[in-house]
């Protein structure tokens, strides 16, 4: 872990650590303030970096609530207060144990002082270990978070599987890794409608289950903030071929909720797979939604031009 990577590497440089010669009398004194004053640098830039490496202080707030869902901000926090102690703890010591160094004569006590230095550094280093890896996971995790842009914004959402990331593929020529199996989208995935007129936002987002918001698991949580946040159009995708896994009922249900909680929201309704699809099937949807629907497939291209213009006519309208 990050914590005895920086011990190891502290020690490491120290090791390297030569003087020129000098007098006798002051030699092992420069000698030993030099090893210290590397150890303990390398150590203290190394915390440094990576409280840097975790500042949000430029994050959206959507991306600050994502990121509070995957670690929780409040333990970010503490875990860079306790870090900077830590440093603050180590600049003291670093002046203490070199005041004593520079008043001693003593070759011996010159090389106590170093190894009890190194000791208090290492010891609250490895007591403290915890909040010290906990920055650089939290690091990873930041990695995760999508650079949205501050643009017009369509949001794909829906049951897990029924072709979200397809849909994304098609209406933006952009390769999302598409697995076929539930729950493919752990992640939000982003693309771009790009033409002469047009440069739009698209989203995908992880599959949504038939639950309260409260009750979702951190993987839909995810959908749910970029629906709150980004969406100024929200496209739900529905598989009425049922091959995703969920009825028409239970998809109906997550449509339900979506439409309740996120009413000041533009939505368009698409029917998925349609090239698999029974004419019945079609129509029970289209009974339902009163035909203010957009049928595609979007593995094969079908419907998409259409889905485009309802998006270019609300980007208009916005």
């Amino acid at each position: 872990m990050i914590a005895d990577i920086i011990i190891e590497k502290a020690i490491r440089r120290a090791k390297t650590v030569t003087v020129k010669k000098l007098p006798k009398r002051i030699r092992a004194k420069i000698y030993t303030i030099n090893k210290i004053n590397t150890f303990c640098n390398v150590i203290k830039d190394s915390l440094k970096n990576l409280i840097e490496k975790v500042d949000i202080s430029k994050y959206t707030n959507f991306q600050k609530e994502l990121l509070d869902l995957l670690i929780s901000l409040e333990r970010l926090n503490k875990s860079i207060d306790v870090v900077n102690k830590i440093i603050q703890r180590i600049e003291n010591a670093e002046t203490k144990y070199i005041n004593l160094i520079k008043q001693e004569t003593d070759k011996n006590r010159i090389k106590e002082y170093r190894k009890q230095l190194y000791g208090y550094v290492i010891s609250q280093i490895k007591r403290k270990k915890k909040y010290i890896n906990f920055l650089e996971h939290a690091f990873n995790e930041m990695k995760k978070i999508p650079n949205v842009k501050d643009m017009f914004t369509v949001v794909i959402a829906g049951a897990p599987n029924v072709g979200k990331s397809t849909l994304l593929k098609a209406l933006t020529e952009s390769e999302p890794e598409i697995a076929p199996y539930p729950f493919t989208t752990k992640n939000i995935l982003l693309g771009y409608i790009k033409d002469v007129k047009h440069e739009i936002q698209v989203i995908d987002t992880p599959g949504l289950l038939d639950r309260k918001l409260e009750e979702k698991n951190i993987i839909e949580k995810q959908a749910i903030l970029a629906l709150k946040h980004l969406a100024n159009v929200i496209i739900f995708v529905f598989d009425p071929t049922e091959t995703c896994g969920f009825s028409k009922e239970y998809q109906v249900n997550v449509y339900r909720s979506i439409r309740e909680n996120f009413s000041d929201k533009n939505i368009i309704v698409v029917i998925n797979k349609i090239d698999l699809l029974q004419n019945r099937s079609y129509q029970e949807f289209s009974n339902f939604f009163k035909n203010d629907i957009v049928p595609c497939s979007a593995l094969y291209n079908i419907g998409i031009n259409k889905l485009k213009q309802k998006i270019y006519n609300l980007y208009y309208k916005s």
